[in-house]
């Protein structure tokens, strides 16, 4: 009966700040229907090296909650933009 309403592809997204501005309002407006995003804001405060590793810390229980939501797919910007200083260093020299 609720079928056509249910998603049939779950996307997972880690995002670095602790407030989601407009990503789900513009997700939403591009996404084909029966798509849905789940993000969860890691809480990052600052661009630094020690924030960057207090956040990513517990990176496994981040994945765990998502994958426990049945999530087909992930997609970590969290991951892509921020980056410790030594694999920033390693990645640079």
């Amino acid at each position: 009966m609720f079928e056509k309403f249910t998603p049939k592809y779950k996307i997972g997204v880690l995002s670095p700040g602790r407030i989601i501005e407009n990503g789900p309002y513009e997700f939403y407006r591009l996404a084909p229907p029966n798509v849905m995003r789940l993000l969860i804001g890691v809480g990052l405060t600052e661009f630094s090296s020690e924030d960057v590793e207090r956040v990513f810390a517990p990176l496994d229980k981040y994945s765990t909650k998502l994958m426990d939501r049945g999530i087909d797919s992930s997609s970590s910007r969290a991951a892509c933009r921020c980056r410790s200083s030594s694999a920033w260093r390693s990645t640079t020299a």
